[in-house]
């Protein structure tokens, strides 16, 4: 069962729903995981939810072999910037490559709305860059999260302590 709470004592949480919609809304989370050599390594990724869990698409190799030395992941996403309007969430949980049909379906009818005209061909990207990464294998990571925290300074009127 995930855990949900506030992010500090000093901030006010969002609810267990309202962390899963403004996740649907988002475009960019924060992945990181510990690597092999013992520091951390943080990456922006765009990514759907889907039934509580994260999903993200990263280069094959790279994602099995980080994944197999352990599993554990942080995840974080934030909006705002005045102090009055920052909101986030930070997202503790397991990861795993993702590749059953169905699940790898969804996700992409689900990216392909959120992120369209994002795409490197609608953004005008290099091609030399585009060509090399459609040559590299993608694989579907799923973060089945754990434990959450949140904030939403856009309440702080009603904080309470």
């Amino acid at each position: 069962m995930t855990s949900y709470a506030r992010a500090n004592r000093q901030y006010v949480a969002m609810s267990e729903p309202e962390v899963w919609q403004f996740l649907d809304t988002a475009r960019v989370m924060s992945f990181s995981f510990v690597r092999a050599d013992g520091y951390p390594h943080v990456s922006p990724v765009w990514f759907v939810a889907m039934d509580r869990t994260l999903y993200f698409r990263t280069t094959g190799d790279k994602a099995k072999a980080r994944l197999a030395q352990d599993s554990r992941v942080c995840c974080a996403v934030e909006d705002g910037e005045r102090f009055t309007d920052l909101r986030g969430v930070i997202l503790w949980g397991r990861a795993a490559v993702a590749d059953e049909p169905d699940t790898i379906e969804r996700y992409s009818a689900l990216a392909a709305v959120k992120y369209a005209g994002l795409s490197s061909r609608d953004l005008r990207v290099p091609e030399r860059w585009a060509a090399d990464r459609a040559e590299q294998r993608q694989t579907l990571t799923a973060v089945r999260v754990e434990r959450v925290a949140s904030w939403d300074n856009r309440r702080l009127d009603g904080w309470t302590g």
